[in-house]
């Protein structure tokens, strides 16, 4: 009988340690995943930067001639890609760019350099990292984009 009952108490005791000893692991976060907006800090670097390049954005679509404009904010930097209305009249493309450029760094104190251009493809990759910094990526995810971006748009800038 008491061979019986330890049988018992050792089956149990296996049991129990199994039941509750092999539950699934927590796994970690994923330390890639990017937040959706709603779960982002509000002070985030990246989030003000987000913030700051839409106010810019609204500016540059104040000069006439602007439809919409995209920006990306380096450090001191701004990259703006702007789309034109058809049909400017009365100034050319450089004037405008010119106006868009000042109007961005005179908005933004902590502006030192807006590079503006116009080109579709360079508008397009601008918009593009925008995007992504609005979706809540950090911008060193889009260090060699915004490099390149930089390098082809310095010579299509009016601004030297």
């Amino acid at each position: 009988m008491l061979k019986r009952i330890s049988a018992v108490i050792l089956t149990v005791a296996i049991f129990s340690t199994l039941a509750l000893g092999c539950q699934p692991a927590k796994k970690p976060d994923n330390p890639n995943r990017v937040p959706p907006r709603n779960e982002r800090n509000i002070g985030d670097v990246d989030n003000n930067l987000d913030r700051r390049a839409e106010k810019l954005a609204k500016e540059a679509t104040r000069v006439k001639g602007v439809r919409k404009a995209a920006i990306v904010i380096s450090g001191d930097m701004a990259y703006v890609g702007i789309d034109l209305k058809p049909n400017i009249k009365g100034q050319s493309t450089e004037a405008v760019k010119e106006a868009v450029a000042d109007r961005v760094e005179n908005a933004d104190k902590k502006i030192t350099r807006a590079y503006v251009t116009s080109d579709v493809g360079l508008v397009t990759r601008i918009r593009r990292v925008a995007d992504g910094i609005a979706d809540g990526r950090p911008i060193s995810s889009f260090a060699d984009e915004v490099r390149e971006i930089g390098d082809r748009i310095a010579p299509d800038s009016s601004r030297e």
